[in-house]
């Protein structure tokens, strides 16, 4: 009998994986057709496709995609859904059931793996969607491709000589530059050699500091696109008058001498490769880059934005110690070294290997697994009423077969620290609005991880908060992450103690103060011990 029902449960589950994995778009032309369909930018589904494409055997599971995209599992099934939904009607397919009369929608694109579904259900992208999206989007596949031989690749394809002939009139350039702004000239200059706006007014112009980096050697690192602010003093043509910000003083005369000592020290710093006063710099990130890789080209590389750098130390397998490599110089060094380390770089410039990350990893660029840059400090704090969510099944473990756990923490830490940098921002903001300059001043991130959170700060009635920050790029309203035995010992002691979960920083970023009260009452739904993993339901107040 017992033999009778494991042949009916076997054959039952062979047919669900038959059909489950039956062929609905036949041909690579076919595929071609829908992605010659679908938009290229803000499109998660293109994400989805192209994680999987560089996974090992293009294998992956819903649970870790969604965790590596900073979304959930229910926002890619939608978007499968209604891609699938696309596909139907624009291939005219025939639709196809499941037993319950639900639309079977995900076999379109994908397969699934029978015998590796044990405790979690794979996904498989479909041989002939492999095929079309290497053809459509010129992708090369990763796991068939060593990083030595996507450098021989490389090499063999972009001729180093001509490269070099590219950019020689940028190279020239740099050469006058650093000559005509000696470090030691930086606290002469007067406001015209500085600023950039008067290229269309006046001949010199174009010989102005912030003209020559912006636009003069626009080929030895992009930095376009950024506000002017970015420069601190800048000339307005609308307006005919000069504009500073305001954090380098309160005149033009103050904020353009403020400016001036700022680059100076930066570049003093940068001798000595001092990250701690370079990260301390107040020039704006991208322009404190380019300054940094213009006067030293070999000792800073020419990459201005941080997930760039985050995503290429993943792609080159770069390992390192994310508690003690925590600015976006140190990280670059690595990129600087391993470029030093390598026979086919090491006797090349710093520009060619450059373009070579770029090339040959456009499409790391592409997953969204990080958030771009800084996040933004004017951040929007929200309430939620809490609810219990439905718990997973005892002994359900996610787990990805082809998953690269360092490089998974290595980003959560990137996001962690910028995360971090905003709430410091917020905190002090929120004590000058209120007068309280002092105050503000004592605000300060933590370098001892051992006690427990991440920032002193102060309330607006002079007492003291220890802040603890969470942070979430995805705008999903589920509350997850994780705590550490020594912050739940925090938590429960330190009366001055508050978890700040920030979230939705790709967008207007939002901040949720964890009832922590609340938090203890429910510890036994709300809290699961892995390290321990908060989950909370979430819903708007009112």
């Amino acid at each position: 009998m017992r033999n009778n029902i494991q042949n009916k449960n076997s054959s039952i589950k062979t047919d669900y994986y038959e059909l489950e994995n039956k062929k609905r778009v036949k041909s690579k032309s076919d595929w071609l057709k829908v992605l010659d369909n679908e938009k290229q930018e803000n499109n998660l589904m293109l994400d989805i496709l192209f994680y999987l494409y560089d996974c090992k055997n293009f294998t992956s599971n819903g649970e870790v995609i969604a965790r590596d995209l900073n979304t959930n599992v229910s926002t890619l099934n939608k978007n499968v859904a209604v891609f699938g939904d696309r596909i139907i009607k624009l291939l005219n397919l025939k639709e196809q059931k499941k037993t319950n009369g639900e639309r079977r929608m995900w076999n379109i694109p994908f397969e699934t793996v029978a015998e590796l579904n044990n405790n979690i259900f794979t996904w498989k992208l479909r041989e002939e969607l492999v095929e079309a999206l290497a053809e459509k989007y010129n992708l090369a596949k990763r796991q068939d491709e060593s990083i030595g031989a996507k450098i021989k690749r490389f090499i063999k394809e972009n001729s180093y000589d001509e490269f070099i002939k590219s950019i020689e009139n940028e190279l020239a350039v740099r050469e006058e530059f650093v000559k005509k702004f000696d470090v030691d000239k930086i606290l002469k200059m007067n406001i015209d050699d500085y600023v950039i706006g008067k290229a269309g007014i006046e001949e010199k112009g174009k010989d102005s500091f912030c003209y020559l980096i912006e636009t003069g050697m626009i080929k030895l690192g992009e930095m376009r696109g950024a506000r002017v602010s970015k420069f601190g003093v800048w000339y307005s043509k609308k307006e005919s008058s000069y504009g500073y910000t305001k954090k380098f003083g309160t005149s033009l005369d103050e904020a353009f001498n403020n400016v001036k000592k700022e680059i100076y020290n930066l570049l003093k710093s940068a001798e000595n490769d001092d990250y701690d006063k370079i990260n301390n710099c107040k020039i704006a990130d991208i322009f404190r880059g380019k300054i940094l890789s213009t006067y030293y080209p070999d000792k800073y590389i020419c990459i201005f934005i941080e997930e760039d750098i985050d995503k290429f130390l993943n792609a080159l397998d770069i390992e390192y110690d994310t508690s003690k490599i925590t600015t976006i110089e140190a990280k670059k060094s690595l990129l600087q070294q391993y470029k030093e380390n390598n026979k086919y770089f090491k006797d090349k410039k710093i520009y060619y290997f450059v373009n070579f990350l770029y090339k040959t990893f456009a499409q790391e660029l592409k997953i969204q697994n990080t958030v771009a840059g800084k996040i933004d400090s004017k951040i929007e704090i929200v309430d939620y009423d809490y609810f219990i969510r439905t718990a997973r099944k005892k002994g359900q473990v996610y787990r990805s077969r082809e998953t690269d756990y360092e490089k998974i923490n290595r980003n959560k830490k990137d996001i962690g620290n910028r995360g971090e940098k905003a709430i410091l921002e917020y905190e002090r903001d929120k004590l000058i609005e209120a007068g309280l300059i002092e105050l503000a001043k004592k605000v300060a991130i933590c370098d001892n991880d051992a006690i427990g959170y991440d920032i002193i700060s102060y309330d607006l009635d002079g007492s003291e908060m220890h802040i603890e920050v969470k942070t979430f790029s995805g705008s999903n309203y589920n509350m997850d992450f994780y705590i550490t035995d020594n912050e739940l010992e925090c938590l429960k002691k330190d009366e001055k103690y508050h978890i700040y979960y920030l979230h939705d920083i790709k967008n207007k970023p939002k901040c949720h103060i964890v009832k922590i009260s609340e938090l203890l009452e429910n510890e036994k739904d709300y809290l699961t011990p892995i390290l321990y993993k908060v989950s909370i339901g979430l819903k708007k107040t009112g």
